[in-house]
């Protein structure tokens, strides 16, 4: 009896310092998501690197990075980095809706356009 009620009572002042700690940890700091921008865009899975990581981004990978940068409360804004994007109509305007949704939340775009070509479509993505 005696070591159920010292189990129980380690375990409250270990769980009370945890919260304690987890309530006095500092604020986490604001982000901007710095994406780039370039190639075709694929729509083919990406390769897997030897470190588990895949090689190239694909289409549905940079869609789904936008999308979770939008649900994170600590994201306050995506920087786009385009660099000779030489996607389809189709394509870009996939990139666009994620974008525009993106925007919806409050949360600013930010485009630089380093190289154009039909990436020139992109940089109207920013515009208010």
């Amino acid at each position: 009896m005696m070591r159920f009620s010292m189990s129980c009572l380690l375990a409250m002042s270990l769980l009370t310092g945890t919260v304690a700690q987890a309530a006095d940890a500092p604020p986490a700091k604001p982000v901007i998501v710095d994406l780039t921008v370039k190639g075709s865009l694929s729509e083919a899975p990406s390769a897997i690197g030897l470190d588990g990581v895949p090689a190239t981004e694909n289409l549905k990978a940079l869609l789904d990075r936008i999308t979770k940068a939008k649900a994170d409360a600590n994201v306050k804004g995506l920087l786009l980095r385009l660099r000779t994007v030489t996607a389809g109509r189709g394509k870009i305007h996939e990139l666009h809706s994620a974008i525009r949704d993106f925007r919806a939340s409050g949360k600013p775009v930010y485009a630089f356009l380093e190289m154009a070509e039909t990436g020139d479509y992109l940089s109207d993505l920013t515009r208010e």
